[in-house]
């Protein structure tokens, strides 16, 4: 299937009635052997619900039945005598266009206030999970890199002139990876950087990079270990910048990454970089 999958899943209805259809049937099937879209959809399809849920519960205001009955009354003839057929022909019309309006206009409202409420909810999720569904993303190859490089310096000097925090030094452990590029993405209206790096033949990780003032989090100099959607990460401050390294690895297979040269430095505040 050439299509991107997340196209064709966006387009199915959330109570699987369209599942049986050839091509969305095809695109489940990718979902599930890809666990990034895998996430990616059940997210998705619970979005969907509850957008279809909110819209199931708009109500016509109050009395509107009433109103439109007493309108049609008010516009008959006088007198009550009869209307030619084109006058009543026309009241039709009036009436089912006055109808349709009106479902639009519920229709909208409903619409509007499931926006509203879903962009809300999308906007208080922490800064981990916007960057952990990047990274999906990236991985599963349904979003691009918006920079492709391998040298350290350019990667990071491309985030610096988009306003991104960037790391100014690698920790040890991941100098011996290779780096192939970084993208930005905000959190709120507060720019953020990933920096992808490959481990090994099918696995990567990425190093996140934030402005700490602008996160709710109390980090310190000695990384904070958390699952954030099937992602290890270790999360640390270093000069002012929040980190968060990341990857679908054991703990066991990041922390060599974070390693110093000495036990000593692994308290100071600036222990994860040289």
């Amino acid at each position: 299937m050439n299509e991107d999958p997340r196209l064709i899943l966006s387009a199915r209805r959330p109570r699987g009635e369209d599942d049986h259809e050839p091509t969305i049937a095809a695109a489940i099937a990718a979902a599930q052997d890809n666990p990034a879209l895998a996430e990616w959809l059940e997210k998705e399809t619970a979005v969907d619900k509850k957008i279809a849920d909110s819209l199931r519960s708009v109500q016509p205001p109050h009395g509107l039945r009433d109103r439109i009955i007493a309108g049609a009354r008010v516009s008959r003839p006088a007198g009550g005598g009869s209307s030619s057929w084109f006058e009543r022909r026309l009241f039709g019309i009036l009436r089912y266009s006055e109808a349709v309006a009106i479902a639009a206009l519920l229709l909208l409202l409903g619409v509007a206030l499931a926006y509203n409420y879903f962009t809300q909810t999308m906007e208080d999720r922490p800064w981990q999970y916007v960057a952990m569904e990047k990274a999906a993303g990236l991985e599963a190859a349904t979003v691009s890199l918006d920079h492709e490089d391998w040298q350290f310096e350019t990667t990071t000097g491309w985030l610096r002139e988009r306003a991104c925090p960037a790391p100014t030094a690698l920790p040890v452990g991941l100098r011996g990876l290779s780096l192939f590029g970084c993208s930005s993405m905000k959190w709120k209206s507060s720019p953020m950087g990933i920096v992808c790096f490959r481990l090994g033949k099918d696995q990567e990780v990425h190093l996140v990079s934030i402005a700490a003032k602008d996160i709710p989090d109390s980090l310190s100099g000695t990384p904070i270990w958390q699952d954030v959607g099937g992602y290890m990460t270790a999360q640390w401050v270093e000069d002012g910048t929040a980190y968060m390294l990341m990857g679908r690895v054991p703990r066991a297979t990041l922390e060599p990454l974070l390693a110093v040269k000495t036990a000593a430095l692994t308290l100071r505040s600036r222990s994860f970089f040289l």
